[in-house]
């Protein structure tokens, strides 16, 4: 039996995603605002500069929820942190604001 293939949407910066995943994102950078503010707001500066490192603690939550991963070392403060560029999209494509005032918006064009 074929598989079929995933509806893409547009987001709001122009890149195309599957549908399923920026559902599933979308959902995941809620309840990560939501219930761990800090790690939201470490995960927006990644994706918005790369090479950046999370403060102390503050990236654990986005390994274990496998939206940005460690490069060349364990330690957290050590490694190369990135995120898919499919995911990156997505959270770029879903946020407006800088610092304190960033806030979800919905990361599909209408």
């Amino acid at each position: 039996m074929a598989t079929q293939p995933s509806e893409t949407i547009t987001l709001r910066n122009g890149t195309e995603a599957e549908k399923p995943l920026v559902a599933a994102i979308t959902n995941t950078l809620t309840n990560l605002l939501n219930e761990q503010p800090i790690a939201f707001y470490e995960l927006v500066r990644i994706c918005r500069e790369p090479g950046y490192t999370p403060f102390g603690a503050a990236g654990e939550p986005l390994l274990r929820l496998g939206l940005a991963r460690i490069f060349g070392s364990t330690a957290l403060e050590n490694g190369l942190w990135e995120v898919h560029e499919a995911i990156r999209e997505i959270v770029l494509a879903s946020v407006e604001g800088e610092g304190s005032e960033i806030r979800l918006i919905s990361p599909v064009v209408s």
